[in-house]
């Protein structure tokens, strides 16, 4: 026999009050078909999807998309196109933002921190720098625009493998804070780092980072544009007839090859809600064992920063000790 559950309520007046109050009834209900639970799901979801955007009069047509990048939602995820997902265990992502506010930063910090620990562990340098971005809107009207303002920043930070974490917290804050303060063109940055930048071009920013860690973009609100009209465009790059075929690592001069390689090498995106992101790297060069070895001592330098900052780098365990590092930093 299936079983039935119990619902309660009703609402009554109490005698000699015009007020109604509370009083508990009880009665029996028919246990719900997995039909109508599954059907209850999809209600859920598609309450929860963001609102279309645009939809005006020269929209009629039809159902129009919305807009990539405006999706509204507490925490938007990382892209996982061509990457491999990274979580954070559910006990350490609660605990990443005290122990953000008792360091006096930001979750977004204690995460590149733990990063910083990590390389400097797996390359055995004490030095590290590591490339990230900002938003780049810092004036008004900046945020009243459509278009990529980012700035690329590069953050030098030594770890000392016998200091505590908290200290890397503290650095990584600090050089984050100057790097954001002095933010400047790329062409200027590279002619102060090498002088002869112009006459050499291209030369990339691989020359200025050990590696790559940023942020996902922030959820933004839906945009209600009804005089908009928005049409998909395919912007699918196609080789043209007669086009040679991909660089592979044999054609390379041997001058350019550990740049050609770092281009390829694990970049961390993580999500804007710091629960998890995605590890973006070159599949040809890094397999995914090497990717899974990584996230897993990342996932472990984390735990122990949230958990005991006076701990020091060297005392943490690294469960499996990627050494493909070494490519990234070197």
């Amino acid at each position: 026999m299936p079983r039935r559950g119990l619902r309660t309520c009703a609402t009554r007046t109490r005698p000699g009050s015009a007020r109604p109050t509370r009083s508990r009834r009880w009665a029996w209900t028919r246990p719900r078909s997995p039909r109508s639970r599954r059907r209850t799901v999809r209600q859920r979801r598609r309450r929860r999807r963001p609102g279309r955007v645009l939809a005006g009069p020269a929209a009629a047509g039809g159902a129009v998309p919305a807009l990539p990048g405006v999706a509204a939602g507490a925490g938007r995820r990382a892209q996982r196109r061509g990457g491999h997902p990274l979580r954070v265990p559910a006990r350490d992502h609660r605990a990443l933002r005290p122990a953000a506010r008792r360091a006096r930063t930001s979750p977004y910090v204690l995460l590149l921190a733990a990063y910083l620990v990590l390389l400097s562990r797996r390359a055995g340098r004490s030095r590290v720098v590591l490339g990230t971005t900002t938003l780049g809107r810092e004036s008004p009207l900046s945020r009243q625009l459509v278009g990529q303002f980012t700035n690329n920043v590069y953050l030098p930070v030594d770890v000392a493998p016998d200091a505590p974490m908290s200290a890397v917290v503290g650095a990584a804050h600090a050089s984050l804070a100057g790097a954001v303060a002095h933010a400047t063109a790329y062409h200027r940055l590279a002619r102060a780092v090498r002088p002869g930048f112009a006459a050499i071009r291209p030369w990339p920013d691989n020359h200025l980072f050990d590696a790559w860690f940023q942020s996902a973009a922030s959820a933004s609100p839906v945009l209600h544009c009804p005089d908009l009209r928005v049409e998909p465009v395919d912007i699918t790059a196609r080789a043209a007839p007669g086009t040679p075929p991909p660089v592979v690592a044999a054609d390379v001069p041997p001058e350019c090859l550990p740049v050609w390689v770092k281009r390829g090498s694990p970049i961390v995106v993580v999500d804007d809600d710091r629960a998890g992101g995605v590890v973006i790297r070159n599949r040809g060069v890094f397999g995914d064992d090497l990717v899974r070895g990584l996230i897993d001592d990342y996932v472990a330098v984390v735990s122990a920063l949230v958990t005991d900052p006076g701990t020091t780098p060297e005392r943490v365990r690294l469960p499996d000790g990627a050494c493909f590092l070494d490519h990234a930093i070197g």
